[in-house]
């Protein structure tokens, strides 16, 4: 059976979690419901109220690759047994093999980096199999020079030429709709994890939001949302944008709440200030391209012709 490749991420809320992960050459969650020793048939069953994340670890397999982020970097190791630990605080743990306890972060694709976002305690990442088996048959030499160094060379020109592109609209085959979806299948690709959906004009209006993603925090009882304002615009960028989604509020005590603007028109740094004196946050052409570059492989075949930017770069990401 081919192996699996699991993000876990740790929490530090309550001490040098971390650390004592590494040092005990285990993972551990914090549900304490016997996960360790059952199948996600008997946990549901006893336990209804089990967080997805929780199920999660029912289906981690010895021979597992985990990858643990910390301070900067990753620990990598090989999942071997489950065990109730009654000695411990959290008591459900995964006893791991660690073949590195640190591998910086920054030597890693910015595909790898992207999944490292997010939040939640559990991701698969079986979409990164070349590139974690690489890393590992690599005895974590630094992949820098082999898979990113060109890239990172032309990374800065890259992202400027994209960023005139998007702002010159020359040859970009965007209706202001279809900007918007490609603009909301970004966000959700370079947010991993985040759902949303695109208003209509009539909602639009009323709340000054294009689009709205969405992410729950089961441990936390928290709902992250962005309200984002979508905007193609030749030269400088309008404040207007600013105003509008200033329109869009959430007074739910549970949900933290940012309202976007993303615009192809030029900002320079006192425009961003301004909007965020307004609560504001503002995606330029830079910030779009950084996204674009960074993301590339994952976006659709038929954003990126629209797009219309392949001949423009140097490397392509691949």
């Amino acid at each position: 059976m081919d192996r699996n490749y699991w993000l876990f991420r740790v929490s530090e809320k309550w001490g040098k979690r971390i650390d004592f992960c590494k040092e005990n050459n285990l993972v551990y969650c914090g549900w304490n419901i016997g996960l360790s020793s059952k199948t996600t048939k008997e946990v549901l069953t006893e336990n209804p109220w089990a967080s997805r994340m929780a199920i999660k670890f029912c289906h981690i397999q010895d021979g597992d690759v985990i990858i643990m982020p910390n301070y900067g970097g990753i620990a990598i190791g090989i999942a071997k047994n489950k065990q109730l630990r009654e000695d411990l605080d959290w008591q459900d743990t995964l006893n791991v093999h660690w073949l590195t306890k640190w591998y910086p972060r920054k030597d890693l694709s910015s595909k790898f980096q992207s999944r490292l976002k997010f939040r939640g305690t559990f991701l698969n990442l079986i979409d990164l199999k070349s590139d974690i088996e690489t890393l590992i048959n690599s005895d974590f030499v630094s992949l820098k020079e082999s898979f990113n160094q060109k890239i990172e060379l032309e990374r800065v020109e890259n992202i400027k030429t994209i960023a005139e592109h998007l702002n010159k609209r020359a040859d970009i085959y965007f209706q202001d709709v279809e900007f918007e979806k490609f603009i909301l299948e970004l966000f959700k690709i370079n947010y991993n994890g985040f759902e949303g959906f695109k208003n209509d004009q009539r909602q639009e209006a009323i709340d000054g939001k294009d689009l709205c993603l969405t992410y729950a925090i089961d441990e936390l009882d928290l709902f992250l949302e962005l309200n984002i304002q979508v905007k193609q615009h030749t030269n400088k960028a309008s404040f207007g944008g600013v105003f509008q989604i200033n329109k869009s509020v959430n007074d739910d005590k549970n949900t933290l709440s940012r309202n976007i603007l993303v615009t192809s028109g030029t900002v320079d740094d006192d425009f961003k200030k301004k909007a965020l004196e307004t609560n504001v946050y503002v995606y330029g052409p830079e910030d779009i391209a950084k996204m674009i570059l960074d993301n590339y492989s994952d976006i659709s075949e038929k954003y990126l012709q629209k797009l219309n930017i392949i001949n423009r770069l140097t490397i392509i990401e691949q």
